[in-house]
């Protein structure tokens, strides 16, 4: 699967500027150009070298984070249930603190478990590959999805 870079520096977390200056450095390669010129990078080459890539923060002092990555997902029933919702999402927080796991993205939900179509949990689904997650975290089994 082939993204553009948009995606790309979403899945490396840098800058679309820091992708650019690592081909001219010859530290990142593109996959292909468009006609229009348009780069384009193979996903799992990306994934696949993210660790050997020279990431760092704006201070220019960290090195990419090796802690698994996690995406949390909270979900109640009703509008009536938001004080819970509010505690899903501290607990999954914690939680994924405690682990020792670097928290991704957080993502929550007002609806049945029965729907399937949660905007935020079609959401999370569409990123799983962009972002280099490798866990999910909700609070029970049945809040993500009924069956």
């Amino acid at each position: 699967m082939y993204i553009r870079i948009g995606k790309a520096t979403t899945v490396l977390g840098v800058a679309k500027s820091t992708l650019r200056r690592w081909e001219k450095e010859k530290k990142l390669n593109t996959d292909y150009r468009t006609r229009e010129g348009h780069r384009k990078y193979s996903m799992s080459k990306l994934l696949q070298n993210i660790r050997q890539l020279p990431v760092t923060n704006k201070k220019n002092t960290s090195t990419v984070d090796k802690r698994p990555q996690v995406v949390t997902y909270a979900r109640v029933s009703g509008s009536k249930q938001r004080e819970d919702l509010k505690r899903q999402q501290e607990h999954l927080k914690m939680y994924v603190k405690g682990q020792n796991w670097h928290l991704a993205n957080q993502y929550q939900d007002i609806g049945s478990g029965l729907n399937d179509n949660r905007q935020r949990l079609i959401r999370l689904i569409k990123e799983l590959p962009v972002i280099k997650s490798a866990m999910i975290a909700c609070s029970y089994q049945d809040r993500l999805t009924r069956f």
